[in-house]
């Protein structure tokens, strides 16, 4: 009886320490009735969680870097020509319909990383940790232990043992600083007229322009593969720079 009654206590202290708060996933619904889980269970299944996690994360990374190679490959040696398209993205838009953007990462890990780097870190480290590269003015990750991310209050950490969470702080920080000050003003303003013509522009739409600041300058990024899109290219440029 007393057993009984410890346990009972015991569920009732959990349920009152499982208060909500403001993070809840509301899908899920109430979880007021259900009763709490114990610690010892809990750490266990965290622990399987994180290194099934973890698994996946590295398998990702190498099939995302083996994908991504053959497509660049197949880029290189003019496999949108052979079959008919007169340009590239319009080959990834056809053959990968269903999520073309995912075939593009695919290359871009391939160009940025070398495969043991994608497989330890996983694709998506990889995708963040290129924009910041490429924001200091690096072409690819071969010097990802070398260069500095920005933690703030002027303390740095290696690249390569940046989490993609800290990579995406360091990313807002710098977008925010550089909105503060007059170019920053300067790359709102280009990539409100860029907005209004990718509205209007699906060619130009089509090369998933990116407008941002490097050392104080407007700075576009996107790739042309065809006449079509260099003259694409023109009409954003022309949007970039314009005086209005």
């Amino acid at each position: 009886m007393a057993k009984a009654t410890r346990a009972k206590a015991a569920v009732t202290t959990a349920r009152a320490l499982a208060v909500r708060g403001d993070d809840e996933v509301d899908f899920l619904g109430s979880r007021a009735g259900s009763t709490p889980i114990g610690a010892p269970t809990v750490r266990a299944e965290l622990a399987s969680l994180r290194s099934r996690i973890e698994s996946l994360v590295r398998h990702e990374g190498r099939e995302a870097h083996e994908v991504g190679t053959a497509l660049n490959t197949l880029y290189m040696r003019h496999a949108d020509a052979v079959l008919g398209y007169d340009s590239f993205r319009r080959f990834l838009l056809a053959e990968f319909a269903d999520d073309p953007r995912r075939a593009y990462e695919a290359m871009l890990v391939a160009r940025a990383a070398s495969l043991s780097l994608a497989a330890e870190k996983g694709a998506r480290w990889v995708l963040r940790a290129f924009t910041w590269a490429r924001l200091e003015g690096h072409g690819d990750l071969a010097r990802a232990g070398d260069l500095a991310l920005d933690l703030g209050d002027g303390v740095t950490i290696a690249l390569r043992d940046a989490s993609i969470r800290q990579i995406d702080e360091a990313l807002g920080r710098r977008s925010m600083r550089t909105l503060d000050e007059p170019a920053g003003r300067k790359v709102q303003r280009a990539r409100g007229r860029v907005t209004e013509l990718l509205a209007r522009d699906p060619e130009v739409a089509a090369l998933a322009p990116t407008v941002y600041l490097d050392n104080g300058a407007v700075v576009v990024r996107t790739v042309a593969r065809s006449p079509d899109d260099a003259r694409a290219l023109k009409r954003l440029y022309a949007a970039v720079w314009s005086t209005r």
